[in-house]
């Protein structure tokens, strides 16, 4: 296989007995149509001048940096390709997770804001879908590991398919905290309005599956026992839930608030979470 070389941002190829010199980077240039297709559709939403800042609206099934399978058909790739320029995610988003991804189009900006991160001066709202009936507002502030970590084999007995991707909650994780608010609902289904602190790796579909109520179409928390019965379709190649609400090919979670303390004021970007959850006809007395 031919290697690509990447030397001042310009690659160059070079042949299997190419020698390396010092401060030289080889990366494996993979055709994009050979990776899993996904959702390239995104919305730019604002664009902050002063701190060379943009905020995008990414699909339900794209991830946003290249990870696994993934390398081009990512959002961080197209918006790249899109604005010939590049670009910082701040942050990430699930693939399966629709909505707001603040990203900065210098080193700089994205120093800074990742700072601002760090010092929780940023504020992030979500929307999902759970199974069941949620009434009342509900903070769940159980820690959260990695399920891989854990030891003990209780936690482990019923996941063993996903155990290496899986959160859990336990009591040696990391602290976060989560508040599930009751937007509305049917007998099925609950629309929440959900708040995050810390920001832990799958917080909120851990959190959400941790109380019986998981979102609805999450492929890793959203069957078993204790979700009524949402069942994986493990078939090759197919990539949906079937459900009691119907086939649903993503997680319905969106992040559709995003608010920046930049100390001279608040930069606020929003989402419409309607316009996602609104293709699913299970979804239609809930946004009405």
């Amino acid at each position: 296989m031919c290697q690509s070389l990447r030397m001042q941002h310009s690659p160059i190829r070079v042949s299997g007995d190419f020698v390396l010199k010092g401060g030289m980077q080889i990366g494996l240039d993979t055709p994009r149509d050979e990776e899993p297709a996904v959702d390239l559709t995104f919305t730019l939403l604002d664009y902050h001048k002063h701190l060379s800042l943009i905020a995008v609206e990414k699909s339900g099934n794209i991830p946003v940096s290249p990870s696994g399978k993934y390398r081009k058909n990512t959002l961080s790739y197209e918006v790249q390709n899109v604005l010939r320029r590049n670009v910082w995610p701040a942050h990430r988003l699930d693939k399966e997770t629709s909505g707001i991804v603040i990203m900065a189009l210098t080193e700089e900006a994205s120093s800074y804001i990742n700072n601002l991160f760090s010092s929780n001066k940023v504020t992030k709202q979500y929307h999902a879908v759970l199974v069941g009936k949620l009434l009342k507002e509900t903070v769940v502030d159980t820690p959260v590991l990695p399920l891989h970590t854990i030891k003990d084999e209780e936690y482990c007995r019923d996941c063993k398919p996903m155990k290496k991707i899986r959160m859990a909650v336990h009591p040696d994780g990391k602290a976060c905290r989560t508040t599930f608010t009751p937007v509305a609902w049917t007998d099925e289904l609950t629309l929440v309005r959900v708040h995050i602190e810390q920001g832990r790796t799958h917080q909120i579909r851990v959190h959400a599956e941790s109380i019986s109520h998981p979102i609805l179409g999450d492929k890793v928390y959203g069957h078993g026992e204790g979700s009524e019965a949402q069942t994986l379709r493990w078939t090759t190649g197919v990539d949906e839930m079937v459900t009691p609400h119907g086939v649903i090919d993503r997680q319905l979670l969106h992040a559709s608030r995003v608010e920046v303390d930049t100390g001279e004021g608040t930069w606020v970007v929003t989402s419409n979470y309607r316009q996602f959850f609104g293709r699913y006809e299970c979804c239609t007395k809930l946004l009405e």
